[in-house]
């Protein structure tokens, strides 16, 4: 009678220092966009259209944004929330996926954060845009390094 060989588990992969590194740079960078957002964009948001609603006076109406506050100033206000919402949603999933060392998950939060990239130059932000795109730069790079790499594959 054969014996057959018992077969030992894998030895689990230890997740590289950069992805790690990674992780934490975009976790941390979500947590300061939602503060920022909910803490500080929106009451001074809800505050200006506020003024729309008290019936301020506006000689001119510069943008279709404007515009659009006069009309409904609550719609400007939701939409701008959802969309957030949606975008840090989809960032938090495939921040946790790429977690696990899946390599669909590496290319689509980099496209995802490229995409982020290109909205926070094309939507003026003064000095802000460097604490935007900085850090997702940073993660599209170490998720990108050949040890990342290697453990990804």
């Amino acid at each position: 009678m054969r014996e057959t060989p018992a077969i030992s588990a894998p030895l689990p992969l230890v997740r590289p220092g950069t992805v790690t590194a990674a992780l934490w740079v975009g976790w941390v960078y979500q947590a300061l966009t939602f503060g920022i957002f909910f803490l500080f964009y929106i009451p001074r948001k809800q505050a200006y259209l506020d003024s729309f609603v008290k019936g301020r006076k506006v000689d001119r109406l510069l943008t279709q944004e404007e515009l659009n506050m006069v009309i409904n100033p609550n719609a400007t206000l939701v939409g701008e929330v959802a969309g957030f919402v949606v975008g840090f949603a989809v960032s938090a999933f495939l921040l946790r996926q790429m977690g696990f060392g899946l390599a669909w998950a590496r290319v689509a939060l980099a496209v995802w954060f490229m995409f982020r990239i290109a909205l926070s130059f094309a939507t003026p932000s003064g000095g802000w845009i460097l604490v935007d795109v900085l850090p997702q730069a940073s993660v599209i790079l170490l998720i990108f390094l050949p040890s990342s790499r290697r453990w990804f594959a």
